[in-house]
């Protein structure tokens, strides 16, 4: 069981609140339309959405510390959906007006450097392809059709991954050529295609809107919503091509994520949640920030990027 230390996550709220806490919108991709815009876009959810990065440390003798938090994106508006490449740089979204553009920070060097400028688009839920194949990420384009895309991590050549599937809200790859389709509809349904041959089939439905890699393996979680509403977080593994039971989410939880090393957390309320030996361990609380912790990404220095939102807003 991870117990850490509570005077670190004590410390790492006093910085927040110290450098003015930001808001994370709710949804990002709902439905066609207007809706396809991030909730707070729709919905005038106040403003100050901002990504936070914090140190994860473990401790020699069990548990984890967290410290040198500071405020990324400091700024008005939509900052989120954030998701490190394999080199560290961190990938994330930034709204301007009523569109989005994909923007990345360079570890190395401390710039923040936009990736996709598109006046009459909008881009979220950046997402490093496997083998260095570029970002891929989901295009609200002109006439408001959801699909997946990809760009060089430059940000060059803009294409389409996959010409017929849509509306896509969300992504997450099992392999170069794989990847997994959060697709909406009434239900949302699971697909999996292949951006080589264009196949593409559905294997569950009434889903979660997070889908994640699982580290070290062909195999894709995501949450089974099930009739009475509970949420099961699941693991579609591709070699054995079938779905296998996790864990049960967290009471209030939708959003989940992975470090490199396999621990799966959640970001509930005013807490960050652990699953170790079999049960969920909050590893961190927000509490005094009036604020609630929705997105969350790791990385394999220790790095992990919060997105952060007002106690009454949405769960981004």
């Amino acid at each position: 069981m991870i117990r850490p230390s509570l005077a670190h996550f004590a410390l790492l709220s006093s910085l927040l609140l110290a450098a003015c806490g930001g808001d994370e919108p709710a949804a990002d991709a709902s439905s066609g339309g207007a809706e396809s815009l991030p909730a707070d876009v729709v919905t005038g959810v106040p403003e100050g959405t901002d990504v936070w990065l914090a140190e994860i440390f473990e401790v020699v003798g069990g548990g984890y510390t967290i410290d040198e938090a500071r405020d990324l994106t400091s700024r008005p508006g939509y900052d989120n959906q954030p998701a490190f490449g394999s080199d560290g740089t961190l990938y994330f979204v930034q709204q301007e007006g009523v569109r989005t553009d994909i923007w990345s920070w360079d570890r190395g060097t401390d710039i923040k450097s936009r990736l996709t400028s598109t006046p009459d688009e909008s881009e979220y839920s950046p997402t490093p392809m496997p083998m260095g194949q570029g970002i891929s990420m989901i295009k609200v384009e002109a006439d408001s059709t959801q699909r997946l895309w990809a760009v060089d991590v430059d940000g060059s050549r803009p294409r389409v991954l996959l010409d017929d599937v849509q509306p896509v809200g969300y992504h997450a790859w099992f392999d170069a050529e794989t990847v997994a389709l959060y697709v909406l509809g009434q239900p949302a349904t699971l697909q999996i295609a292949n951006v080589t041959t264009g196949d593409v089939r559905t294997v569950a439905d009434n889903i979660g809107r997070s889908l994640q890699t699982v580290p070290g393996r062909r195999a894709v979680s995501y949450a089974q919503i099930g009739a009475d509403g509970s949420s099961t977080i699941r693991v579609w593994d591709l070699d054995a091509d079938a779905a296998s039971d996790l864990a049960p989410s967290v009471e209030g939880g939708e959003f989940h994520a992975w470090t490199p090393d396999g621990m799966l957390l959640q970001g509930v309320g005013s807490r960050i949640w652990a699953w170790t030996d079999g049960e969920w361990t909050a590893i961190g609380d927000f509490s005094e920030l009036g604020q609630v912790v929705s997105r969350l990404a790791v990385d394999g220095s220790g790095t992990i990027a919060i997105v952060a939102e007002p106690a009454a807003g949405g769960e981004g």
